[in-house]
């Protein structure tokens, strides 16, 4: 058996090419988990703001049905309950509708889900509640937040404490709605 030079040579490169190194390996996996590492958090904030933004759409459904609830109520549209403010009373009330001369006028089409929780159970608040306050008196619904921990939430209660500037204002005569008030500035923060 002849072994010439260029065979010799060839078939070191071959063995030198069929696996890898052990360096080679550790740094490979070690780059991997490195962009693993950056991966996770990355899809955590992802998620996250997900699920804030399908909050802020929920949020903005049920205010929007509550605002409409409350424009039909100082229109006349139908009678309510002294000291309500013309508030719904609760949010089965804008889901099941009113009887408004003869035809049932629904608001909602169903109770928002919480994303943040994953149940239809919402933080509320009536016209009558303190703003920094967790619990909800029962008199009406003037708003709801999430009842999970989020950004969305605290910018709520922004606008709650706007609100009470905004009713203090109006019970000083300056003459202007103050529901309407509010109800542009949350279509204007689309809370």
């Amino acid at each position: 058996m002849r072994i010439t030079l260029s065979r010799l040579v060839s078939e070191l490169a071959m063995q030198k090419t069929r696996g890898f190194t052990l360096i080679e390996m550790i740094a490979a996996i070690t780059i991997l988990m490195i962009l693993t590492g950056m991966a996770i958090p990355l899809a955590r904030v992802t998620l996250k703001r997900e699920r804030e933004r399908e909050l802020r759409h929920a949020i903005w459904e049920m205010r929007d049905g509550i605002d409409r609830y409350k424009d039909a109520a100082d229109r006349g549209a139908f009678q309510i309950k002294a000291g309500s403010e013309g508030y719904p009373p609760d949010l089965e009330t804008l889901v099941n509708g009113i009887d408004v001369a003869g035809k049932k006028q629904r608001f909602l089409r169903r109770i928002p889900i919480d994303p943040m929780t994953g149940s239809t159970d919402w933080g509320l608040h009536s016209m009558q509640d303190d703003p920094t306050s967790d619990s909800w008196d029962g008199n009406n619904v003037f708003d709801g937040k999430s009842l999970g921990n989020c950004f969305v939430e605290s910018l709520g209660r922004h606008v709650e404490r706007m609100h009470d500037a905004v009713q203090i204002v109006d019970n000083d005569g300056a003459g202007f709605e103050g529901h309407r008030a509010i109800y542009h500035i949350r279509h204007v923060f689309a809370l």
